[in-house]
């Protein structure tokens, strides 16, 4: 980056910091990918309460089921299971860390495409520090499994074997060229098998999370 690009950048920065009443960069995140059904959320939620959990797609969820413009434009789209503009996720994500008075946040299901990545970088970046990527690899014969089996209770909408088989080729397709970026560019991603039991999984995410305290 150039000089007056960097000046320009270092500009942005401040603006969007003092948009958001943000003196200095003191929240933590930690980014969570895998596919569909590789235990993002599960594994998340089992972690001490000190780490705040967001789900981006149980932030889109919500807004689906609220009144919003944004509501019907999201619903389709996950049905589809397709990937919701940038920058409505990262504007709900953004008001989550910024309403909440502590400081770790681990967030699960973004940044899930190039598009995704971009924005993150240019909106949400400058308000963070990033303290890793952790990617869940699990194989496809597991994941659709696990689906077909959350299923049976879920209710969700995307819980379908069209959906399932959609979301499989939109994490190959958008969001595996997004965790080798990271890993490319940053060198901040932590790999995790995520096809053993959940016990088993769970001690293998926690040692990285030890590491990233």
């Amino acid at each position: 980056m150039n000089c007056s690009r960097l000046r320009a950048q270092i500009r942005t920065n401040v603006c969007i910091r003092r948009h958001y009443g943000v003196n200095s960069v003191s929240k933590r995140v930690v980014f969570v990918l895998g596919g569909p059904g590789s235990g993002k959320s599960t594994q998340c939620k089992r972690l001490d309460k000190s780490w705040v959990h967001l789900s981006a797609g149980e932030l889109l969820r919500k807004e689906m089921s609220s009144s919003s413009p944004n509501s019907q434009i999201i619903n389709q789209i996950i049905k589809d299971g397709g990937i919701v503009p940038s920058q409505i996720t990262t504007e709900l994500l953004k008001n989550e860390i910024f309403s909440n008075p502590k400081d770790k946040f681990i967030i699960d299901g973004f940044p899930r495409n190039a598009e995704n990545r971009d924005t993150c970088i240019r909106d949400l970046d400058p308000l963070i520090r990033m303290e890793g990527l952790i990617f869940l690899k699990c194989s496809e014969e597991v994941m659709i499994q696990r689906l077909r089996e959350r299923s049976k209770t879920s209710g969700r909408t995307d819980d379908n074997m069209d959906s399932i088989i959609k979301r499989i080729s939109t994490f190959n397709n958008e969001t595996i060229p997004v965790i080798d970026w990271f890993r490319a560019e940053r060198n901040n991603v932590y790999e995790v098998d995520g096809n053993g039991s959940l016990e088993q999984v769970a001690i293998n995410f926690e040692k990285v999370m030890q590491k990233l305290e």
